[in-house]
Order: structure tokens, then C-alpha cells, then sequence
């Protein structure tokens, strides 16, 4: 898309569990702004972490 934001240096990736458990991932602008998360829950952060990746996630 043409006028979709690249993420920048300052953005930050954040993975957490939900009350049940599951785990999601969503990408955070400086100003706390979602600009991408996760469509699913996943049963690991290691799950997360996999499709975090596909979407330019370079942690570990």
C-alpha cells in the first residue's frame, strides 16, 4: 500500500499473555499507538514470536 507506515527504529514489539493464557504480539509506535497486532492467539510466545517474525519482528 502506498501510504502505509514503515516501522521505525523507536517503535517497540510487545508480547504478552492473555487472562487465558494465550499469547499475541503487537507492534507500538513511541506514542503507544497500535500499528499492527496479531490476528490470533497463540498457545506459546514462541508461537508469537514465529509470526511476529513474519511480519519484520528481529528479536528473539
Amino acid at each position: 500500500m502506498a501510504n502505509e507506515r514503515v516501522a521505525v527504529a523507536k517503535d517497540t514489539w510487545n508480547f504478552s499473555a492473555d487472562a487465558g493464557g494465550k499469547w499475541r504480539w503487537s507492534l507500538l509506535t513511541p506514542e503507544r499507538l497500535v500499528l499492527r497486532a496479531s490476528a490470533e492467539a497463540y498457545a506459546s510466545r514462541a508461537a508469537a514470536v514465529k509470526n511476529g517474525k513474519q511480519y519484520g519482528y528481529s528479536g528473539s
